[in-house]
């Protein structure tokens, strides 16, 4: 007896799910990739890809727990090298906009304010809105913004 089998697009490109009818009952299920992953451009394995960008993603971090301007910039600059030595293009990318906002980012060490709580209320006000859709009026708006934003 043939196995049914159903695939279901999850609406992220490249990833499918397949269940499989066993016959007896059981059902298997796979998460599936259709892209391949990336492979080193110098021997093909996509290990080695994976265990580079983890290693960078892990400097990038470590940028942000410098003491200092002075030590961020020179943990910046090792990110620098490091990411183009890499060759991965997301990474040489990524290295291209920092360069661009560097005076920006190293002023965060100086006096370590972020416009995150800006952000997150700006956020929390445009969830309301979509959640508002209906509301009879702009009154009963703002009493809403006023009681999840204090």
């Amino acid at each position: 007896m043939q196995d049914d089998v159903i695939q279901l697009s999850l609406g992220v490109e490249g990833v499918r799910v397949i269940a499989c009818d066993e016959g007896d009952g059981a059902i298997e299920v796979a998460i599936e990739t259709i892209v391949p992953l990336a492979c080193c451009p110098s021997c093909g394995h996509a290990e080695i890809v994976l265990e580079l960008a983890w290693s960078l993603a892990w400097d990038m971090k470590q940028i942000y727990a410098a003491p200092d301007r002075a030590e961020a910039a020179v943990r910046l600059q090792q990110f620098y090298d490091d990411a183009d030595e890499s060759g991965l293009i997301e990474f040489v990318e990524l290295v291209r906009t920092l360069r661009a906002w560097e005076n920006e980012i190293l002023n965060h060490f100086e006096s370590r304010l972020t416009n995150g709580y800006v952000e997150g209320i700006t956020n929390k006000i445009k969830v309301i809105k979509r959640r508002a859709y209906g509301c009879p009026n702009f009154h009963s708006f703002r009493r809403r913004l006023l009681l999840a934003c204090g």
